[in-house]
C-alpha cells in the first residue's frame, strides 16, 4: 500500500513538473528587452529602491505552450497593513524590427552592419520585441499565444505622502482557463525619504507632429483644427508632459494648415492668431513652460497667403511683389502679439535646422539678424552639428550632438556656460556604436543615459526631433524603418517615433519610459550636488566612463566606424543603474536626517 501511494505521488509530482515547465511567468528588469520568441533567462531580484513622488514601473513576462488567458492582481502591505496605492496596467505590445542600424541614412530591411557593432545591438534583425505600452483596465484579461512571450507592465504610484520604509508586495497571476495553477511573484519596495522634484529635470523637447494622421490610426478622417483634432493634440501633449517634456515645438504660418493664417487685402497683411492662442493656452495649462516657433527659413518657401479680394491662395517667397518683405512684417506682428499676451518670456525661435558650414552661414546670420531686429529679447534655439563653433556666436540656445559637445567641452561649450548662454544636447540617427543611441535595436539603458550625458556635460536641456513622425508608414508595429519624404527606407529602426498610434490617440513605449527614468536620475543627482557636488560627479562617472570621449575628434565623414578601436564608454548593465540610484537615495537620506 505504501509503495502504491508513493507511486501515485511520484506520478502527480511528475505531472506538476511538466505543467510548471510549460508555464513560465516572472518579474523582469525594466531594462531587459523581451523578445516574443524566447523567455528571459536568469533570475531577477525584484527589490526596488525608489524615491517618493515617483511611479514605480516593472514588467512581467508570461509564456505558455498553449493559448491561455490571465489576470493580474497586485497586493502591497507594510507592517501588516494593506496599502492602497494607485496602480495602472499596460499590455506591452510587440513591434517588428526588420532591419538593424546600418548607418545614418542607409538603413534597409535586413542588410549588414560592421561586425564591431554587434556587442552594441540587442539582436540581429529581423526580430520582434515588446515595446508599445497599451493602457488597460485593472481587471483586464491578457492573452498568451502558444509559445509567444507576452508582457504586462505594472505601474504603482508612490506619492509625496507615503511613509518611507520597507513594503512587501506580490503579483498574483490568475489563469482564467486550462486549470493552470496561479503564480505568485513577490517583490520588495524600499521607499526612501527623498522626493522627486520635477523642477530639477533638465529642460526637454521631443518634437510632436501635429498632423492628424500622426496623432491616431484613423487620423486621415480627422478634420484639421476641429474638436477631435484638438482632443488628440491635448492627449499627446499630456503624454509628452508626463514623460518629462516642458518645451513644445510650435508651428507658425507655414504649410497647408497653418497655426497662424495670413491674409492679404488692399496692400495690407493680416494675421489670425486664434489657433495660435489656443495652442499656447492649452499647452501652458498642461504644464509646458516654453514654446519654440518653427524654423524661420522654412517660412520663406511654404507660407500660403489668402488674398481676400479674390479669395485665392498663393504660396510666397520671402520677397513678394504684393507683400514686400513678408518675414519682416510677420515677425514684427508676431512679436507685438506675444508682448500683448505676456508670452514673450516663454517663446523662442528656431532659425535653420542643423545648418551646415559654410553653406548656411550667411543665411543664418541674415535670419538671426531679423529675429534680433524685429523680435527684441526673443531667444533662438537650434541644433548645430556641422562646425558648431561657427554658429555659436549667433545661437542663444545652442543644441550640440554628442560628438560636438564632447569635442568642444573645454572650448566654446565651457565659455558659453560660464557666460550664461545655455547649451543643450541632442541625437538622432547618429551617433553609431560604440556610442549610445535610442534605436529599437539598441539596449534600453541607453535611453536612460541621455539625460545623464546632458548633466555630465553641463547641458541644461535635451532635444529630439521626432516623437511621432511616421512619414507614411502604414503600421509602425509592423515596420521599424521609417522612410524619408521621398519614400526610401533610410531612418534607423524606430528613430522617428517613440509613441505608437492607436484608434484614439498615442501610447507610450519602453524606450520613452527608460528616458524618463534618466530625467529622474538627473533630478536626484542635482539635489545631491547642492550638498555634495563631488559625490554627484562620482555617481555620473560610474555610468559614463572616460572611454566615451576617445575617438570623438573623428570627422563625421568617417562614420560609420568600421574598426573597433574605441571601447564602450558607458554602462549597459541595468543592475548598475539600479545600484547607482540606490546609492544616491541613501546619500540623500543621510542629508535629510
Amino acid at each position: 500500500m505504501k509503495t502504491v501511494c508513493l507511486t501515485i505521488i511520484a506520478i502527480l509530482l511528475q505531472s506538476l513538473s511538466v505543467s510548471v515547465q510549460s508555464q513560465q511567468a516572472k518579474i523582469i528588469d525594466l531594462y531587459e528587452r523581451i523578445f516574443t520568441d524566447s523567455f528571459p533567462v536568469g533570475e531577477y531580484n525584484a527589490t526596488f529602491d525608489i524615491p517618493r513622488n515617483y511611479q514605480l514601473s516593472f514588467p512581467i513576462a508570461v509564456r505558455h505552450d498553449t493559448e491561455c488567458s490571465y489576470k493580474v492582481k497586485v497586493l502591497i502591505e507594510k507592517d501588516g497593513n494593506k496599502i492602497e496605492n494607485e496602480m495602472n496596467f499596460f499590455s506591452i505590445l510587440p513591434v517588428t524590427v526588420e532591419g538593424n542600424t546600418q548607418g545614418s541614412m542607409i538603413n534597409v530591411p535586413g542588410g549588414s552592419f560592421p561586425e564591431s557593432w554587434t556587442p552594441y545591438l540587442v539582436r540581429k534583425a529581423p526580430f520582434q520585441i515588446l515595446e508599445a505600452l497599451m493602457p488597460v483596465s485593472n481587471n483586464h484579461i491578457f492573452t498568451v499565444s502558444p509559445d509567444i512571450t507576452a508582457g504586462t507592465l505594472i505601474r504603482i504610484d508612490w506619492p509625496e505622502g507615503c511613509i518611507p520604509g520597507t513594503y512587501n508586495g506580490r503579483v498574483e497571476i490568475e489563469f482564467v482557463e486550462n486549470n493552470l495553477a496561479p503564480v505568485v511573484l513577490p517583490f520588495t519596495v524600499h521607499l526612501h525619504k527623498t522626493s522627486v522634484k520635477r523642477e530639477n529635470f533638465i529642460d526637454c523637447a521631443h518634437w510632436l507632429s501635429y498632423f492628424p494622421e500622426d496623432l491616431c490610426r484613423n487620423g486621415s478622417t480627422v478634420q484639421w483644427w476641429g474638436e477631435e483634432h484638438w482632443q488628440l493634440l491635448e492627449q499627446a501633449a499630456k503624454r509628452l508632459y508626463d514623460d518629462g517634456n516642458n518645451m513644445m515645438f510650435t508651428p507658425l504660418c507655414g504649410g497647408d494648415h497653418p497655426l497662424i493664417q495670413t491674409y492679404y487685402k488692399n496692400g495690407n497683411l493680416r494675421f489670425d492668431y486664434s489657433l495660435f492662442d489656443k495652442w499656447i493656452t492649452s499647452f501652458s495649462n498642461i504644464g509646458f513652460r516654453y514654446f519654440a516657433g518653427s524654423h524661420l527659413r522654412s517660412l520663406t518657401f511654404n507660407t500660403k497667403i489668402i488674398d481676400e479680394s479674390t479669395n485665392t491662395t498663393k504660396t510666397i517667397l520671402q520677397v513678394s511683389p504684393n507683400t514686400g518683405c513678408f518675414l519682416e512684417k510677420f515677425l514684427k506682428d508676431l512679436y507685438s502679439h506675444l508682448v500683448e499676451q505676456g508670452w514673450e518670456n516663454k517663446f523662442l525661435m528656431h532659425v535653420i535646422d542643423e545648418p551646415s558650414y559654410p553653406r548656411y552661414l550667411d543665411e543664418y546670420k541674415h535670419y538671426q539678424g531679423m529675429v534680433n531686429r524685429f523680435m527684441p529679447g526673443i531667444k533662438t534655439i537650434d541644433a548645430t552639428n556641422s562646425s558648431p563653433q561657427q554658429f555659436s556666436p549667433m545661437v542663444d540656445f545652442q543644441v550640440y550632438n554628442l560628438n560636438g559637445i564632447i569635442r568642444n567641452k573645454n572650448g566654446e561649450v565651457k565659455s558659453r556656460i560660464e557666460s550664461g548662454r545655455p547649451v543643450w544636447l541632442y541625437n538622432t540617427t547618429s551617433p553609431f556604436p560604440p556610442y549610445p543611441n535610442r534605436h529599437l535595436d539598441r539596449y534600453l539603458p541607453e535611453n536612460r543615459l541621455w539625460p545623464l550625458l546632458a548633466l555630465k556635460y553641463n547641458a541644461s536641456g535635451y532635444l529630439f526631433w521626432a516623437v511621432n513622425t511616421y512619414r507614411g508608414v502604414p503600421d509602425e508595429y509592423a515596420t521599424s524603418l521609417g522612410p524619408l519624404p521621398d519614400g526610401t527606407q533610410k531612418h534607423c529602426p524606430g528613430d522617428a517615433w517613440f509613441y505608437y498610434r492607436v484608434t484614439n490617440g498615442l501610447i507610450g513605449s519602453m524606450r520613452m519610459l527608460s528616458f524618463k527614468e534618466g530625467l529622474i536620475d538627473v533630478a536626484l543627482l542635482k539635489e545631491l550636488s547642492e550638498v555634495y557636488p563631488d559625490k554627484t560627479k562620482e555617481q555620473l562617472d560610474k555610468l559614463i566612463w572616460p572611454q566615451i570621449e576617445e575617438g570623438q575628434d573623428r570627422p563625421w565623414k568617417d562614420y560609420p566606424y568600421i574598426a573597433d578601436d574605441v571601447q564602450r564608454g558607458y554602462e549597459l548593465i541595468s543592475s548598475n543603474y539600479h545600484h547607482n540610484r540606490k546609492e544616491t537615495l541613501e546619500m540623500l537620506d543621510q542629508i535629510k536626517q
